[in-house]
């Protein structure tokens, strides 16, 4: 089926928090009573309260993960949301060593009555290390702003589309994984040609990737729009029976096949949310220390005191691996 990502009618409780964060700043009332009517953003708000811990199960640990995939699998036009639907997930509170896929085993065999059942034995890969990773984000507003009731949707709108598009462009890209930043589902992918004929580049990539478990095909509208039209796409959205994720994040003439049985997912502890009105910021989207080792003053930056202004900082924690290589495919320039 073919996944929408966008439900304008839910409010998440996660970028719901963060307006009311930064409202509360801006008014003096509580965030809990700005948020007396949204069940969710409470429960959620319940999950990350310290100084309990989050991994104890009887405490919030419970909450907080389903919570927090929710979320990232609502963010608007996302591919890594629906793939998180399809993903073996996990909590990488802590550094673990997730195992590849088993080979050399022989297959479960039917067994007589009374006779032996036979006990398997096989290899089990290497697989990748997960740590904590984090996506974290500030917003700004003034205090004007932040105290507007009306203002809770657009700082909302601002938190999920800034987590959407920066966790796809990691996600979709070629780069290895660093201490601090998951890897590209590109990296190390020789890109496969691709043509202006639908059917032979789809074939292209579910021969790439072999011994399938969970398929997804992961295009940018052009291209499901030419994989309906070679009627490629059944009537439940599926192509070759596999869900296809559909984003104007992927770069137009680009189709990737992921096997996400070998896609793992962390979504780590409790989102971290912290405002204040004393700091000083580099207001640019491209991050830079307020003065590097050689004492140079990033530009431009700004005092929130000096210009009454609010700033809330969200962390969410993320991050993903493959179990093994070989499980994604990509086909690059088709032009169907």
């Amino acid at each position: 089926m073919q996944v929408t990502a966008i439900k304008g009618q839910n409010r998440c409780p996660i970028a719901t928090i963060a307006a009311a964060y930064l409202r509360s700043f801006a008014t003096g009332r509580d965030a809990t009573q700005l948020l007396k009517d949204n069940r969710g953003a409470l429960d959620f708000m319940k999950a990350v309260q310290g100084p309990a811990d989050t991994q104890n199960p009887e405490w919030a640990g419970a909450l907080v993960q389903p919570t927090v995939t929710a979320f990232v699998q609502e963010l608007p036009a996302s591919v890594l949301g629906p793939l998180t639907a399809y993903a073996m997930r996990m909590d990488a509170s802590q550094r673990i060593q997730v195992p590849a896929r088993v080979s050399g085993a022989p297959n479960a065999g039917f067994v007589a009555e009374g006779a032996p059942v036979p006990v398997i034995s096989g290899n089990v890969g290497t697989g990748p290390v997960l740590t904590n990773g984090k996506l974290s984000v500030i917003v700004p507003a003034t205090m004007e702003l932040a105290a507007n009731p009306n203002a809770g949707p657009v700082l909302e709108t601002l938190v999920r589309e800034s987590v959407s598009a920066g966790a796809d462009a990691v996600l979709l890209g070629n780069a290895p994984g660093t201490d601090f930043q998951p890897p590209g589902l590109l990296a190390g992918v020789t890109p496969i040609v691709g043509t202006g004929d639908a059917v032979a580049d789809i074939k292209s990539l579910v021969e790439a990737v072999p011994n399938l478990v969970r398929p997804v095909f992961v295009m940018n509208q052009s291209q499901y729009i030419g994989a309906t039209a070679a009627n490629l796409v059944a009537a439940d959205g599926t192509i070759a029976k596999a869900p296809t994720v559909v984003s104007a994040h992927v770069e137009t003439g680009a189709v990737m096949l992921i096997d996400a049985q070998d896609f793992v997912v962390s979504t780590g502890a409790g989102v971290r949310f912290e405002r204040t009105e004393q700091a000083v910021l580099h207001m640019d989207n491209e991050p830079a220390a307020i003065a590097d080792n050689a004492g140079a003053i990033a530009h431009p930056v700004q005092s929130l005191w000096q210009h009454y202004l609010v700033a809330m900082r969200a962390t969410l924690p993320i991050t993903w691996a493959l179990r093994d290589t070989g499980r994604v495919a990509v086909v690059t320039g088709a032009t169907w």
